[in-house]
């Protein structure tokens, strides 16, 4: 008779379906480990004994969904995200629970993808799965009850858009494992394995990657690395056509909609990662660009060339190929201020509360996360927007590029200062709104900003000193 967990190994046997890695290097984590809590460690590597025969390839249907292929790379991922340093102030149960959860992560496979569903509604189902898994028969992964309730959360975590649904921190013994921290790390490490050949085409559908006869996005993606200076992951690829580059465009859209989710708690384990830029050498732009011309469009009798969605724009500040797509949004104000704590309350209380009222929604860079360099965010914005708000009551160099930008290429422009500030000479000519208090402000907006909306022929007009 086949006791309850013979049963239970079996059933592990069936969902972990993947092929067997023969090559594996310590990663810096785990020699960490190692060093500070040799006994533990042990534990560890007899899970990893047993867990990693059951990951023998099997065929199934969604067999290349994960495998250790996978584990391994978002394993490698922690350790490329979290430098030693910080490696070193987890304590070693934090280290074994989250290695373990990477391990574990995908353990709640969804045999079936719902195409009506939302691709964020699928990975919450996915993530769900593997908590109760790991749950049930913690005993299996060498943990306790406890250890095995930590790790299905910092599992489940993988799968959610909002952390605030997992408990901030459980005690273990006389230690404190601080969840949702460890379930953001693994998050990014997870998303960061962008070598995606594995995945079934419903799930690129559902998450927004586009389907193409041969996805071949694993051999384009060069390189990933941070910027040491400003905390961005830089992605580097070599796309063979558009349909390629929209994909991993997507890829990485997606990639920081969940970074901006998972930011906070990354910042508490000192990880102060921005965003996700993609890079792309100007040698394939141009060889894209060349293909797409050689394509030939037969409507009535005409040749036409098919529209290459502004991949033949040209950057102004980079005299590159411009990739990114730009919609006119009339609703959309930009706002152009220093980011300081003395305008904060301009912005919140001033500027945002008035647009709200009006219907309009504000663009502020310090609000909005993007894989592009800055100037390439600001750029976009700016052409996107209906109008642009212009706080000039300091002297502030990037404003003012803003500024320049905005009037350079025909926007609506009101131009704000707190009456204390002096009009920089260049502006002299340039009319503004003057105000003493943010209600002062508001009303004053209230009224210009619908005059000029009103009038689409307007330039810089905005005089109500």
């Amino acid at each position: 008779m086949v006791n309850e967990g013979e049963d239970a190994y079996n059933e592990l046997n069936k969902m972990l379906i993947f092929p067997l890695v023969k090559e594996i290097k310590m990663l810096s984590c785990e020699q960490i480990f190692k060093q500070i809590d040799s006994q533990r460690y042990t534990r560890y590597r007899a899970f990893i004994d047993e867990i990693r025969p059951i990951l023998s390839y099997q065929q199934a249907p969604f067999d290349t969904y994960a495998g250790e292929e996978h584990i391994r790379k978002v394993l490698q991922n922690l350790d490329f995200l979290m430098p030693d340093d910080v490696k070193k102030k987890l304590s070693s149960v934090e280290l074994h629970l989250l290695l373990v959860s990477a391990w574990l992560h995908d353990i709640g496979k969804i045999q079936k993808f719902d195409s009506s569903k939302l691709y964020r509604e699928q990975l919450a189902q996915h993530a769900s799965k593997a908590f109760d898994y790991i749950a049930g028969h913690y005993s299996l992964f060498h943990l306790d009850e406890k250890e095995g309730l930590i790790v299905g959360y910092i599992v489940r975590g993988h799968g959610l858009l909002d952390l605030s649904d997992l408990p901030e921190k459980k005690g273990l013994g006389h230690r404190v494992i601080h969840i949702r921290r460890l379930a953001a790390v693994l998050c990014l490490a997870d998303e960061l394995d962008t070598e995606y050949g594995r995945v079934p085409a419903i799930v690129k559908e559902l998450s927004g990657i586009k389907r193409i006869r041969k996805w071949d996005i694993r051999s384009n993606i060069e390189a990933v690395v941070i910027q040491p200076n400003t905390w961005d992951i830089v992605v580097y690829c070599t796309p063979k056509n558009y349909e390629e580059l929209e994909g991993i465009k997507n890829t990485i859209d997606w990639i920081n909609k969940r970074l901006s989710d998972i930011k906070q708690e990354l910042r508490k384990l000192s990880l102060y990662y921005r965003m996700v830029e993609l890079q792309v050498d100007d040698h394939y732009l141009k060889k894209i660009v060349e293909l797409e011309e050689k394509k030939k469009v037969k409507v009535e009798g005409t040749t036409l060339k098919p529209p290459i969605k502004g991949i033949t724009r040209v950057s102004p500040f980079f005299c590159q190929f411009c990739i990114y797509d730009t919609e006119f949004n009339e609703s959309i104000v930009f706002v152009g201020m220093p980011f300081s704590y003395e305008f904060i309350d301009v912005y919140i209380f001033g500027i945002k509360v008035v647009l709200e009222k009006l219907h309009l929604k504000a663009w502020c860079a310090d609000e909005v996360v993007s894989k592009s360099p800055i100037f390439c965010k600001i750029c976009r914005a700016i052409k996107q927007c209906g109008l642009a708000l212009i706080d000039v009551s300091e002297n502030n160099p990037n404003v003012m590029f803003e500024l320049g930008m905005a009037s350079a290429i025909g926007k609506r422009v009101i131009l704000i200062k707190n009456y204390k500030s002096k009009i920089p000479s260049d502006l002299a000519g340039f009319e503004y709104i003057e105000y003493r208090s943010i209600s002062e402000l508001q009303e004053r907006l209230l009224k210009v900003i619908p005059v000029i909306l009103g009038n689409k022929g307007s330039d810089v007009s905005a005089n109500s000193k």
